[in-house]
């Protein structure tokens, strides 16, 4: 066992190379032998030793190894605030955030005991930034205002307040609290300023249309952080949008590269002038701002397991390869006749509609969606008649799957901006990030957005974007004339199809609300190797569709056999299948009643 002042000096090390990021010099300098001398002697020093790996592990990416250090550092010290706060930091990057706070909360008591203000407040933002992953956005604004009376110096916290004040839509609210936080950099001695606070600064000013100041805060970013593609990628939009020509080995898939393209294309035909292709830009990477806050607004992102509803082939396909995954079908394969008009409708401008379907190529059917419901849905009798259907289309004979959240990635992307309809050299992503969003609904009679009783605190924010979008929609088919070039009209049609292409999958009618439905929008190319077709021996037509990103099998949770299964027992095989690959997975027959 090290003597006091070898364990002292060695905390001393750990803490400065903590502060200056030498993570790795943290882990050399805490390996497992040299904690385990601890363990029968002194459980204190111990778990704190397991605290500053856990914090190690978790600035390095490792959370899973974080979460088993700091799991430790509770165990042999159950009144340690620093490591419940950290094991909640470690929950909440892996996006368990309901976990996260309830650590938090383990933390924050702890630290009202022991009056350690400056961990209280650091629980007070950690819980604060978990409650706005959870978008519960007041729960958030509390605790970020706690943590700042606690400790009205620690620049982060202000930073980490105004992304809150700009997710609800107070931007002159946020721009205040990134002031601050730049501010309290420039004077701090503790905390350095990584751009971030800048980076957010501009993307309010973005968002206001302030793109003078939005393009001036983006560069500051780019000062401190030279090598960050994401601050270069915010300034390059920002000058598109500005009208600047931006290079297109500078963009980034979250770019509209296509828009680009275009506009490059148009120059060399000589059939715009270089006045015309700067308003392209602007009108389009505006739009493309507008698409990226709607898809942010709705993603899916509570901590709840999803049910997909399916034929039992597929969970028999599913239990007999680990390695299988979900097939999300092209949109011509749905059942409802009104897939993708309902936005349309909803828009109700001709001009925009009229450019739709001129820009819209006659085999041009390039999105999949997969379609899954919350869990409370898993066995619906009207799920049974809709969706649960085996391969001859009897009802409530097929079963219902349910999977883990963690199915879905979080990171929240476009479609596939970066393609253009039509190119030889489309080629497939080389990351694919598959994000659940929340179908939303539209009352076809008001023809106004139908609010989910859950989430009514959302809807003026997004009825707000939607207009905004329209607007932006409109501005840019005004671009075409009569006296225009046919192919700048052309390519405005274009345009509009590829952009409504991205949203209209996520609307619905509000006669269909009651499923709740959850959904995977993707946007392929034909000649894409992802997109694939079922085999010969299928029946005709054959289907075509893409795959999830991820197996299904280590993230099934159980399979409800539908309630006009015959024979349900018979079904054992699943069961048998699924633990011989060591996957514990519940099987059982509806409880619905279906006459």
């Amino acid at each position: 066992m090290p003597s006091k002042n070898e364990f002292d000096n060695l905390v001393k090390k750990v803490q400065e190379d903590i502060k200056k990021q030498n993570d790795q010099n943290v882990l050399a300098a805490l390996p497992d032998s040299e904690i385990e001398k601890l363990l029968s002697k002194d459980l204190k020093k111990a778990s704190e030793l397991y605290t500053y790996r856990g914090m190690a592990n978790n600035n390095l990416g490792l959370h899973d190894n974080a979460v088993h250090d700091l799991l430790l550092a509770t165990k042999y010290n159950h009144k340690s605030s620093k490591a419940f706060n950290n094991l909640g930091n470690a929950y909440n990057y892996q996006s368990k955030f309901k976990q996260a706070i309830t650590h938090y909360n383990r933390a924050i008591a702890l630290c009202k005991t022991t009056k350690d203000t400056l961990e209280l407040s650091k629980a007070y933002n950690n819980i604060a930034i978990a409650y706005d992953n959870l978008k519960q956005y007041k729960s958030a604004l509390k605790n970020y205002n706690l943590a700042i009376k606690l400790n009205p110096h620690i620049p982060g916290f202000y930073n980490n307040r105004g992304v809150t004040h700009r997710n609800t839509g107070k931007l002159q609210d946020a721009i205040t609290d990134y002031k601050k936080a730049i501010e309290l950099y420039k004077v701090s001695v503790d905390y350095t300023n990584d751009g971030l606070p800048y980076s957010n600064l501009g993307v309010a000013y973005h968002t206001t249309g302030d793109l003078d100041n939005a393009i001036e805060a983006f560069t500051e970013a780019l000062k401190i952080d030279p090598e960050n593609s994401i601050f270069q990628e915010q300034l390059n939009i920002a000058k598109a949008e500005h009208g600047e020509k931006v290079e297109l080995e500078q963009l980034q898939e979250t770019s509209p590269v296509f828009i680009e393209k275009i506009v490059s294309h148009l120059l060399e035909q000589k059939a715009i002038d270089t006045r015309m292709a700067k308003n392209v830009r602007i009108y389009s990477a505006r739009i493309n701002n507008t698409l990226n806050q709607i898809r942010a607004l709705i993603a899916y992102t509570e901590e709840k397991d999803v049910a997909h509803y399916t034929k039992l082939d597929v969970a028999d396909i599913i239990a007999m390869n680990k390695d299988a995954k979900l097939r999300y079908s092209n949109e011509v394969f749905m059942n409802d006749p009104q897939e993708g008009k309902v936005f349309l409708n909803f828009i109700n401008d001709t001009d925009i509609a009229c450019a739709f379907e001129s820009g819209k190529l006659g085999d041009d059917n390039n999105v999949y969606l997969g379609s899954f419901l919350p869990e409370e849905n898993s066995d619906y009798l009207v799920m049974w008649r809709t969706y649960g259907k085996n391969k001859d289309n009897e009802e409530a004979t097929g079963c219902s799957l349910v999977l883990s959240h963690d199915f879905f990635d979080k990171t929240i992307s476009p479609l596939e901006s970066s393609l253009v309809p039509n190119t030889k050299s489309a080629t497939s992503p080389t990351t694919d990030n598959q994000v659940l969003y929340r179908v939303v609904y539209i009352d076809p009679f008001t023809n106004k957005l139908s609010p989910d009783p859950k989430q009514t605190d959302l809807v003026p924010t997004l009825d707000g974007l939607l207009h905004t979008l329209k607007s932006q929609l409109s501005d840019i088919v005004k671009l075409k004339t009569k006296k225009s070039h046919v192919l700048l009209n052309h390519s405005i049609d274009k345009i509009i199809y590829r952009y409504v292409s991205e949203v209209r999958y996520f609307f619905k009618s509000a006669e269909y609300q009651f499923e709740r439905e959850l959904r995977i929008v993707k946007y392929y190319l034909p000649e894409q190797d992802v997109v694939k077709v079922n085999p010969v021996n299928n029946p005709l037509p054959r289907t075509v569709y893409v795959e999830s990103n991820k197996p299904v099998v280590p993230h099934l949770k159980k399979i409800i056999l539908g309630p006009k299964v015959q024979h349900p027992k018979r079904w054992l095989s699943l069961e048998v299948q699924l633990k011989q690959q060591s996957y514990d997975v519940n099987i059982y027959q509806s409880e619905c009643r279906f006459q």
